[in-house]
């Protein structure tokens, strides 16, 4: 192994199914070649490019070099310098050395550049609500299986509680569907509202349980004694699971749940909303990180009103108007158009992209609806099954 934690030595090649050793005695490099060689290397471009051996060049009549295609091989670790024996032999001219330097010197340099040319900005796959298809939705448990599965952004809601906590809930209510009173007693349809998170304390809050109940729209979720977490306790065991277990940290995507009919009833105005959530990521040091996003164009608007900020703003939709209606309702151009995925169509993204902003449909549960609307071109997608839909 050198330096670079290549083997060295006759015959060693990092392409697949090539052979391992060659006929031919790898012929000793001229110092000269080995000097420019050297020089290019250390002085062209930021790409760490090993000492040329006399183990990396390959003769003309090196049976590798049967293949046409094979005749100059590139990977991330050397390059392999191809010389006649007889040429070598006979020591090169300065000029030809020279000309040889920065034909390899391009060579390097293509592919990456070519790659940094070509390859699309990565795909963005969000855990809804953690991931809802499997844990119980937006839950601590839920947020590390979506991390576990390697989405990039964690997507979830949040509500206010009595006492002014940010807790992660889809509804501002104890939902009849997912959760049941202290002591397991069953919320039904006809009182579920009546558990109004903004009317209790985060205390209260913790003293039901949001993960035993069976899901009707979710069966297969495995079933576990969750509560509803709060913001601070959400993005601190997140964070710290994410690096005790060497998984890139996740960006979020924090829904404002709001609706203008619940104002001060389930929820404070929007001005009021918007400045708990904005204080409370920015205290937990995750503003460059998150994307806020609304179906509340009042929310959005406050959003956008706050000097400086750094986190994004997505726009939801639901059903209904046509992306420009939409827009309409907006002072101001949205950084990413967030639709019910079977709203969008091809002609959609385009006119989102001519615009600038990104599109992130919710929620692709179905792998062929998921490969569709890749090969259209969204920017990323938010699903259930983050194991299943790609």
């Amino acid at each position: 192994m050198n330096s670079h934690g290549v083997r060295e030595g006759p015959g060693v090649s990092s392409r697949k199914g090539m052979d391992t050793a060659h006929p031919h005695p790898a012929p000793t490099l001229p110092s000269d070649v080995e000097a420019h060689f050297e020089y290019y290397a250390r002085h062209k471009g930021r790409h760490r490019t090993p000492r040329a051996k006399a183990s990396h060049v390959l003769t003309t009549d090196d049976s590798r070099l049967t293949n046409p295609t094979s005749r100059l091989t590139t990977d991330d670790s050397r390059y392999f310098i191809i010389l006649d024996p007889e040429f070598i032999q006979n020591r090169l001219h300065v000029r030809t050395i020279l000309h040889l330097c920065i034909i390899l010197l391009a060579i390097i340099l293509s592919p990456h550049m070519l790659s940094a040319q070509t390859t699309p900005a990565a795909f963005d796959l969000q855990g809804h609500r953690g991931c809802r298809g499997l844990m119980p939705e937006n839950t601590l448990p839920g947020f590390i299986r979506a991390i576990e599965l390697g989405v990039t952004t964690l997507e979830m809601d949040v509500v206010v509680a009595g006492d002014g906590m940010i807790v992660v809930s889809h509804e501002p209510w104890m939902s009849a569907d997912i959760c049941t009173q202290p002591g397991g007693k069953l919320i039904t349809r006809d009182n579920e509202k009546s558990f109004n998170l903004y009317k209790m304390d985060y205390a209260a809050i913790q003293g039901f349980d949001c993960g035993m109940k069976v899901n009707p729209k979710f069966p297969d979720q495995k079933k576990m004694p969750v509560v509803k977490p709060s913001l601070k306790m959400a993005v601190r065991m997140i964070r710290s699971f994410a690096e005790d277990n060497k998984h890139p940290q996740p960006r979020y995507n924090i829904e404002i749940k709001s609706d203008p009919k619940d104002y001060n009833v389930y929820q404070p105005e929007p001005a009021k909303f918007v400045e708990l959530v904005v204080t409370e990521i920015k205290r937990l040091g995750i503003e460059d990180i998150t994307t806020l996003q609304s179906f509340d164009p009042k929310v959005l608007e406050e959003l956008n009103k706050v000097a400086g900020h750094k986190y994004k703003i997505a726009y939801l939709v639901e059903s209904g108007k046509k992306l420009k209606k939409n827009l309409d309702l907006l002072t101001f151009k949205p950084d990413i158009y967030s639709p019910e995925y079977n709203l969008v169509n091809e002609q959609t993204i385009t006119d989102c992209h001519a615009m600038g902003i990104k599109i992130i449909p919710w929620t692709i549960n179905n792998i062929v609806d998921m490969d569709r609307l890749k090969a259209w071109g969204i920017d990323g997608g938010i699903t259930d099954f983050p194991d299943v839909v790609r």
